[in-house]
């Protein structure tokens, strides 16, 4: 029979030869937007770690011992032009947060390539010195530590956040040390 001028054969084929591209192209998208995502996570992987952003977060880290006594608004008002490493830091957690919140990254590697020293950095210095203040930049680290939190094993999580509180109190009481022997004033 014939149903305009194609059989049914014929139109059964061209609906399953459309079908199966269609599939096609959804499976190539999917499988790009999987390794894209994939990509993001190694990539930002590789920009925590190229040199200028060990230095920022050795030159962050030696900051935030230094003023350790300081909260963000105190930091801001008394040593803002020492401040530009941790606003480097702290703007590439915040890239990470909104690639995670708007799917740009692959949320299975995020864990096991920043926990660790996210972790460092937010118990260690973020937790008492940035985050009481009510800004942007709380919540936002707040919300990322939520997500690595929750993307990682408790016990692992655990250990992270014990051993960031240990090296932090280990950098704070270095940091000190340093300055009283630079300046004898701070002993009396």
């Amino acid at each position: 029979m014939m149903l305009g001028i194609l059989d049914l054969d014929t139109t059964s084929n061209l609906i399953s030869g459309f079908g199966g591209a269609i599939l096609g192209v959804l499976a190539t998208v999917w499988f790009e937007r999987s390794n894209a995502r994939k990509t993001m996570a190694f990539d930002l992987h590789r920009e925590l770690n190229q040199e200028s952003m060990m230095k920022a977060r050795m030159d962050a880290q030696a900051t935030l011992a230094a003023y350790s006594d300081y909260h963000l608004g105190e930091l801001i008002r008394e040593v803002p032009d020492e401040l530009h490493s941790v606003w480097v830091i702290s703007g590439f957690y915040d890239r990470l947060r909104i690639a995670l919140d708007h799917r740009l990254v692959d949320s299975r590697f995020v864990s096991p390539l920043f926990g660790s020293l996210f972790c460092f950095f937010y118990f260690g210095f973020f937790e008492d010195q940035l985050l009481p203040a009510e800004w942007d930049i709380s919540k936002n680290m707040n919300k990322l530590a939520d997500t690595l939190r929750s993307n990682t094993p408790r016990n692992e999580w655990k250990a992270w956040v014990e051993a960031a509180r240990r090296e932090a109190t280990r950098v704070r009481d270095a940091t000190a040390k340093r300055r009283l022997k630079v300046d004898p004033q701070r002993l009396g």
